[in-house]
């Protein structure tokens, strides 16, 4: 395989686990700051079972960092996912800003 393909295969394995819409909401409301799942599920208005449960996906997938503390589970991006949750906010903005504009 070339480096040309390797790249975009390496890039779908990571996106796949994006393309639910609660999943990458979740991802959007991450930072690098710490974050628990109390947190999540007021900002989102999902379960904190719908939200443990993505948060276990994106977890395995390598996207999102955890650390306890006591009894409670924090959640957090690491840099590159930082990265990412901002490029993809630009993309979803210039979508919306597209569609909005051409109606």
């Amino acid at each position: 395989m070339d480096e040309f393909n390797a790249k975009w295969i390496l890039m779908c394995k990571i996106l796949k686990h994006l393309v639910c819409s609660d999943r990458l909401g979740i991802f959007a409301l991450l930072s690098d700051d710490n974050t628990n799942i109390e947190q999540l599920s007021q900002q989102s208005g999902m379960s904190k079972s719908t939200i443990c449960r993505h948060l276990r996906a994106l977890h395995n997938s390598g996207l999102v960092r955890r650390t306890k503390q006591g009894q409670q589970v924090l959640y957090r991006l690491d840099k590159f996912s930082c990265n990412l949750a901002a490029d993809l906010k630009r993309m979803t903005h210039c979508i919306l800003t597209k569609q909005l504009g051409s109606n």
